[in-house]
């Protein structure tokens, strides 16, 4: 397998170094389709074990295209470390959501450039995905529409959320890379890979699966048939066209009764908050509806109004 590894420079720091990352290409210059698939956008998010199991099970496959791999595309959020932790989804410049500048200026902030040069680097590709973690979660799919749901099935992974990338723009802020991507013709989709700053081998087994699916669909590669059937991604598949959040009724601590991928019914506890105003109080939340735990918060600790718990409704929940 043809692997070849380049560096695009981004700028320089305050000592006059050059600031740069590595990106991957794998297969032929100048044939077949042309894919590319990014992840590290947000620092913390650990989607590097994922591009680092996929570089050697792509070396089992047949290569029928090429692939670009970029594993840490943002520098910048991922030197944002605070107390031994990678606080990189919001810039500590203007407080902006890193994921909200693309397709991004060539005479903007850091981020911005950035941003341009990513857009410059995937825009002669077919096909783009980019990779995320989200809080305490599964892998799923993010897709732009329904015209999506034929590569959602091929992907084997259990759950995809439809999610409107150009609505969520117009509420503010700028534009997240597969938005851009998208309204400069290009088909592209996100996957949340599991939950933040964590290595998690079912987590990385299924997106690794579900990335080697796509591929295979889009006759990238040919995947080879001992390489099938490997991780636990499910044989029945959903797609979600709506979420619904629980937030915390009072400030206090959190104990989750509920697990992410987890049915449950209605009037079940979802999860238990003990209020810090009262101690010996505990207030149950049941659920209103019948439905599927998405994710829950990546914290114990919530204030009032706080997000807990997001969740599929049951009669959003669709078989693919």
């Amino acid at each position: 397998m043809k692997v070849k590894r380049q560096n695009l420079q981004i700028g320089y720091s305050i000592t006059g170094g050059k600031i740069s990352l590595p990106y991957y290409i794998v297969g032929p210059d100048n044939k077949g389709q042309s894919i590319y698939i990014q992840g590290g956008i947000h620092g913390g998010e650990t989607t590097f074990f994922i591009f680092h199991q996929l570089i050697h099970e792509l070396q089992k496959t047949k290569i029928l295209g090429r692939i670009t791999l970029v594993p840490i595309c943002n520098p910048y959020s991922w030197n944002q470390k605070i107390y031994y932790y990678t606080s990189g989804k919001f810039s500590l410049y203007d407080g902006k959501d890193f994921n909200r500048n693309f397709p991004g200026s060539s005479s903007g902030t850091g981020a911005e450039r950035l941003a341009r040069q990513l857009s410059n680097l995937a825009s002669d590709s077919k096909f783009s995905i980019d990779l995320h973690t989200a809080n305490r979660s599964r892998p799923y799919l993010i897709i732009p529409s329904k015209q999506y749901l034929k590569i959602a099935k091929a992907s084997n992974m259990c759950y995809s959320i439809i999610f409107d990338m150009h609505e969520a723009t117009k509420k503010g802020g700028g534009m997240p890379f597969t938005a851009a991507r998208i309204i400069e013709k290009q088909k592209s989709i996100a996957i949340e890979c599991g939950s933040h700053d964590e290595f998690d081998q079912q987590n990385i087994d299924r997106t690794v699966e579900g990335i080697l699916n796509i591929l295979n669909y889009l006759e990238v590669i040919r995947i080879r048939t001992t390489q099938k059937g490997k991780s636990s991604n499910a044989n029945r598949q959903f797609y979600i066209d709506k979420l619904k959040i629980y937030r915390a009724p009072v400030s206090g601590f959190v104990k989750y009764l509920v697990s992410p991928e987890e049915s449950f019914s209605k009037g079940q506890p979802l999860y238990k908050l003990y209020p810090s105003a009262t101690l010996g109080k505990e207030i149950v939340t049941k659920a209103k509806e019948n439905g599927v735990v998405i994710m829950h918060a990546d914290t114990n600790t919530v204030w009032e109004g706080d997000y807990v718990v997001e969740i599929a409704p049951k009669q959003n929940i669709h078989p693919l």
